[in-house]
């Protein structure tokens, strides 16, 4: 089975922030390591680490990467 895209990997990150943060994080950390993610898949990765952090108790982290994702926005 061929690997995930970065693509399916950011929304399946996105997906796991209410169920499984840690996975989450970890799904979306993987796609910002990707060197083929794109600009819109790295806003929806920092989105997921975003959510997964404040899920994870941790409001200052979840707003760095929150505020990182409007500023790829942008």
């Amino acid at each position: 089975m061929p690997a995930a895209s970065p693509a399916t990997l950011a929304q399946r990150a996105l997906d796991l922030v209410p169920t499984d943060p840690r996975r989450a994080r970890a799904t979306a950390q993987s796609v910002l390591a990707a060197s083929s993610a794109d600009p819109q898949q790295q806003v929806i990765a920092h989105r997921a680490l975003g959510l997964a952090t404040r899920e994870l108790h941790d409001a200052a982290g979840a707003a760095g990467h929150l505020r990182r994702a409007v500023a790829l926005a942008e």
